[in-house]
Parts: C-alpha cells; sequence; structure tokens
C-alpha cells in the first residue's frame, strides 16, 4: 500500500505527463480533411481513457482533508476533458449517458486507431522452387541406380525369365520404398540451417513496406549453440547434463528507414508461443508422499512436473547479443510458473 503523500504525488505528476501527451497531439491536428476524422477519434479516446485512468485511481483511495487540493486538481483535469469532448460533439448524449454505450464505443475507437498502427503481414514459404529441383534430382539419382540394376540383372540373366521378372519386381519394389525417403533426408540437408519463411509487414494506410523478415525454426545440436549459452545451460544442475532437444526459433527483422508515418520512430512485435501441443506428450505423475504429525499419517498426492528453459536473445544494431534465461514449469494441465533466471551477454 502507498502511503498517500507518494501517491498524490506520482498522481500529479502523471497528471502533467497526460497534459504534456494530449497538448503537443492536439498542437498537430491535420488540416486535411481525410485525415480529420482519424485524429478525432484518437483524440476522443485519449481525452476519455485519460480521464477514466485518473478516476480509477482516485476511486482505490478515501477522500482525507488533508490532500483536498490535489484532490480537485485530478478532478478539474477530469472535468476539463469532458468539457472538451463535449464541445467537440464527439459523443452524443445519450451516449455519454449510458456507461455500456460509452465502454463499447471507446472499445471500437481504439481498435479503430490500431488499425493504422499495426501492421499487415504477408509470410511466404522459402524453398518452394528449390524443393522441385531437389525432388527432380532425387528421383533422377534413384532412377540411375535402378537402371544400373536392371541393365546388371538383365546381363547375368538372359532372356525373358521368371527369375528377371522376379528381380525386376523386387528393384522396383526397393525403389518404391527408397524413394521418398531419400528425397526427404535429400530435402533436409539441403534446408538445414537455412530460412523457412519470408515476412513482409506492410503499412495499412499506405501500402509501403515498413519491414522484412526471416524466420527460422528448427531443432539444432548442442554443439551448434552459443557458447555463452551452452555454458549458462549446463553449468546450473547435473541434470541439465543429460540429453535434451533443443528447438530454435529465430526471427531476422530488417526494418525501412523510409515509410514511418509521422510521430513513429521504431516498431514493436509480440511473439507468442503455445505450449499445448508439447503439454499433450507429457506423462501425468502417480503416486503420493507420506509424512508423519503426532503419530497420524497423511497422504499427499503428487504430479509431475516439467522445466522447460527457454533462452531469449536480442542483437540489435549494437555488436553485443544480450541473452534472458527462463525458467518454466509446466505439467498436464498447463504452465504452472514463469521464472525469469539468468541475464549474461556476448561480445560478436
Amino acid at each position: 500500500q502507498i502511503e498517500p503523500q507518494l501517491f498524490y504525488l506520482a498522481l500529479i505528476e502523471l497528471i502533467e505527463v497526460a497534459k504534456s501527451i494530449i497538448k503537443k497531439f492536439r498542437r498537430n491536428a491535420p488540416a486535411d480533411e481525410k485525415l480529420r476524422a482519424y485524429f478525432n477519434n484518437v483524440d476522443n479516446y485519449l481525452s476519455w481513457f485519460s480521464e477514466q485512468c485518473c478516476y480509477k485511481a482516485l476511486s482505490k483511495r478515501k477522500k482525507s482533508n488533508d490532500f483536498l487540493d490535489e484532490r480537485a486538481e485530478v478532478i478539474g483535469f477530469c472535468r476539463g476533458e469532458a468539457k472538451y469532448r463535449l464541445e467537440h460533439g464527439y459523443n452524443s448524449a445519450n451516449t455519454v449517458l449510458d456507461p455500456n454505450r460509452i465502454a463499447n464505443k471507446m472499445r471500437l475507437l481504439r481498435r479503430l486507431i490500431e488499425h493504422g498502427v499495426i501492421f499487415k503481414e504477408e509470410t511466404q514459404q522459402l524453398g518452394k522452387h528449390q524443393k522441385k529441383i531437389v525432388k527432380g534430382a532425387a528421383t533422377s539419382l534413384v532412377m540411375v541406380i535402378v537402371l544400373t540394376l536392371i541393365l546388371f540383372a538383365q546381363g547375368e540373366l538372359k532372356g525373358l525369365t521368371y527369375a528377371l521378372i522376379a528381380v525386376l519386381s523386387v528393384i522396383y519394389g526397393f525403389r518404391e520404398i527408397f524413394k521418398d525417403e531419400f528425397n526427404n533426408t535429400l530435402w533436409r540437408w539441403i534446408r538445414k540451417g537455412r530460412p523457412k519463411w519470408s515476412r513482409l509487414l506492410i503499412d495499412t494506410s499506405n501500402k509501403q513496406v515498413i519491414s522484412k523478415q526471416r524466420v527460422w525454426l528448427d531443432y539444432i545440436k548442442q554443439s551448434n549453440l552459443p557458447a555463452v549459452v551452452r555454458d549458462v545451460l549446463y553449468r546450473r544442475r547435473p541434470q541439465n547434463k543429460q540429453e535434451s532437444i533443443l528447438l530454435h526459433y529465430r526471427l531476422d527483422t530488417k526494418v525501412s528507414n523510409k515509410g514511418f508515418q509521422a510521430g513513429y520512430d521504431r516498431i514493436q512485435e509480440q511473439i507468442y508461443f503455445s505450449v499445448r501441443p508439447l503439454i499433450r506428450f507429457l506423462e501425468r505423475g502417480t503416486g503420493a508422499v507420506y509424512a508423519e504429525n503426532d503419530g497420524k499419517i497423511s497422504k499427499e498426492q503428487i504430479e509431475r512436473r516439467y522445466q522447460v528453459n527457454v533462452v531469449v536473445g536480442l542483437h540489435d544494431d549494437s555488436a553485443k547479443v544480450v541473452y534472458q534465461r527462463h525458467k518454466i514449469t509446466v505439467n498436464r494441465s498447463g504452465i504452472l510458473d514463469i521464472e525469469a533466471a539468468d541475464v549474461f551477454s556476448e561480445i560478436l
């Protein structure tokens, strides 16, 4: 619980920051009528959201005679924003008087606002033409071997005999068995370590390409881990040195210097991973743990838990890669705990 003096001091500071942001935003009102509607939506939502944040903070504090001036300043800011929205006719009287209508309208405005800053994704799988070439090459190599065996069989077995027919059937049978296997093995060898997808991030407002990305997703060996990551993972406990499966995900992003709208100088991306495909393969815990207390024996059922180590590495324009390790504890039901562990870096 924050002390009242610190609470109101922080709240007044927040009000000043909000005033500064709103003032700068309204100062850059566009003259183009096409952009005016978009500006009004942002202005309406920003004013309402600032007001709601202040009221929410005040609602968690009891009214005190010691901080009447600070409370009055916050309420005065909120009333001023409500008057501003009323003067500009942003919301109808019926909408303002109905909490459900005003809340739903602001949710809609938020989605409309985000539409202009959320990029459209166009994802393309890499290696489609290469895969066709590999398939053709694999088929050609298999046919060379098959024809060689057929010629050898014809040289050994003169004429069309039952023995030659049997040998040819065996050869074609092995061809069907090993053709797809050889093709898949050759494809995995060629695509090993290469990106699997390319992705374009496009500004929905002006259709310009803002960023180009390449995505890797593959299993790797322990020897291919960065040395600093391998040391951190395996110096912790003996069980970490046991055989483990390492899944590598990499996202290489190149952002264009052009195409950013006024007021924006960077992009933010969130990556979500679901552990559901992994959880369903985990074994359920069985058994119980017994304990004694004052001569009474208690029994408690146990559950089997698993720990997943996630190491996130970030490399920007600098020559240093920063890593963050997280320990994720899971069972058959889902994620139980996520704990941030080590932070370390590596100079390239």
